[in-house]
């Protein structure tokens, strides 16, 4: 389990990022097919009296090509966001699988209902891409690597082991990374071959910054620092904490807390 590591500020060496991240929606196609025999969790639907007014979220789960939805897929999908939530400290929130592919999620305070949303909603997959010399003018923050651009990832995703916001060298809000060790190994050597060359921290298909690295080693530490603001960074040390979902996921209901039902009567309104 991937964890977030509150406070901690790791220096990454002579590695400067500067990259800004707003955290968008995620839109995923239909709704895909039922889980007739959903996985059980020990997670607790939290009480309306308990807690008072507060929101219930349906999150419905579609993998890509039409493929039919797993158990493993939807166990995993509810660790995810479960682990992503909890990393955030989000209060008295609680998530479960429930029937026909998707996730409930009860939030006790209505003012956490959209961040909640794009937590369980962004896919999550930060990767390291080497940028070739002559493309440093066409890498853009918030865009996509250019169309012509050839390839080559260092660091995949899936081998970010731990997350945490904290500060740069300069005081800077930051996102602090540690890399696993095939992710550390990776990183490492291509390093040792390109000081001075630029690459692209890249999130969901988008360039969250391009720093040059000015190091022959980082020992699996890397950091994103910039123009974030606290929630930002926060939200997303927490998304990389928790994971990659395995399946795209889209917010499906919204539903008033005394709704007696599993699921909503009426779909969720458009996230714009």
């Amino acid at each position: 389990m991937r964890r977030i590591r509150g406070g901690v500020a790791v220096l990454l060496g002579a590695l400067l990022v500067a990259g800004c991240w707003p955290i968008g929606w995620t839109s995923v196609g239909p709704v895909g097919p039922a889980v007739t025999e959903p996985p059980s969790s020990s997670a607790t639907p939290v009480p309306s009296d308990a807690w008072g007014t507060h929101e219930i979220v349906i999150i419905q789960l579609t993998p890509s090509g039409g493929a039919a939805l797993t158990e493993e897929q939807h166990v995993a999908a509810e660790r995810v966001v479960r682990d992503r939530l909890a990393a955030l400290g989000v209060p008295g929130v609680s998530v479960r699988a429930i029937p026909d592919g998707r996730l409930r999620i009860d939030v006790a305070d209505p003012e956490w209902a959209d961040t909640v949303r794009r937590l369980a909603t962004t896919p999550g997959e930060l990767s390291f891409v080497a940028v070739p010399p002559g493309y440093s003018n066409d890498v853009r923050q918030g865009e996509p690597l250019p169309a012509d651009m050839p390839v080559e990832v260092i660091v995949v995703p899936g081998q970010i082991l731990e997350a945490a916001p904290g500060t740069n060298e300069f005081g800077m809000l930051a996102v602090d990374l540690q890399l696993d060790d095939v992710g550390a190994a990776a990183f490492d050597a291509w390093a040792a071959d390109h000081v001075g060359q630029q690459l692209a921290m890249v999130l969901d298909g988008i360039v969250l910054s391009a720093p040059v690295s000015n190091a022959m080693r980082y020992g699996g530490q890397a950091q994103i620092t910039g123009d974030l603001d606290a929630q930002a960074m926060e939200e997303l040390a927490a998304i990389l904490a928790g994971g990659i979902l395995p399946v795209p996921a889209e917010v499906l209901w919204l539903c008033p807390a005394d709704d007696p039902a599993p699921v909503c009567p009426s779909p969720m309104p458009s996230a714009d």
